[in-house]
């Protein structure tokens, strides 16, 4: 048991070092603080309050990933447990969890976007290559993907839009204005149901 707590300090010192390089010259911000990092609100009594966006290379971890935004990524984002986006982000690359992605806010992810575990979208999130979750797809808000291929079932409260969707599982539609908008192949392998209010997923 010493020998796994040894590695799992020798891998946080790691995911820190990573971040010290992509943080410099931010005062105020070290790399053990990203994962609750806050963006700083300034204000003046006569001026409206500004935030200020962290700007990170890339951000990987063998862990859990827990992100405040707005950040900047221009690189990817990758964990080897669950991924957890609070606030706006731009990610540049790709997203990628062993676990869960959570999307709580907005996410602008230009590449691609892989869960083993579920996808839960709360807000905005466009993806402008693939998004392949191994688990379930819960969108709470808004969803645009070019290519969506999902193994589990997809519940949407609100919109999906895709260029090309294949889902292995149900999709359910939750309320009256939910919907899906296919601009090209649609494969859905389980049944399309129709429900006033969400049950448990």
């Amino acid at each position: 048991m010493s020998s796994w707590k040894g590695k799992e300090v020798a891998t946080q010192e790691q995911y820190y070092a990573e971040y010290d390089e992509s943080l410099a010259g931010m005062d105020g911000y070290y790399a053990g603080d990203l994962t609750n990092a806050t963006a700083p609100s300034t204000s003046t009594e006569s001026e409206t309050p500004t935030q200020t966006v962290l700007q990170s290379k890339s951000i990987r971890s063998e862990g859990e990933i827990t992100l405040q935004g707005p950040i900047q990524v221009a690189g990817s984002v990758r964990s080897g447990g669950n991924v957890t986006l609070n606030g706006d982000f731009d990610v540049r690359d790709k997203v990628e969890a062993y676990g869960t992605i959570d999307v709580n806010g907005n996410l602008v992810c230009d590449g691609k976007m892989k869960a083993y575990g579920n996808i839960h979208v709360a807000g905005y999130m466009s993806v402008g290559d693939k998004v392949k979750g191994f688990g379930k797809l819960k969108v709470t808000g808004t969803c645009e993907v070019k290519d969506l291929e999902i193994y589990g079932n997809t519940t949407i409260t609100g919109f999906l839009k895709c260029k090309k969707m294949t889902l292995y599982g149900s999709l359910t539609l939750i309320g009256e204005n939910s919907g899906y908008q296919v601009e090209g192949e649609e494969k859905i392998w389980g049944a399309i149901i129709s429900r006033e209010e969400d049950l448990d997923w």
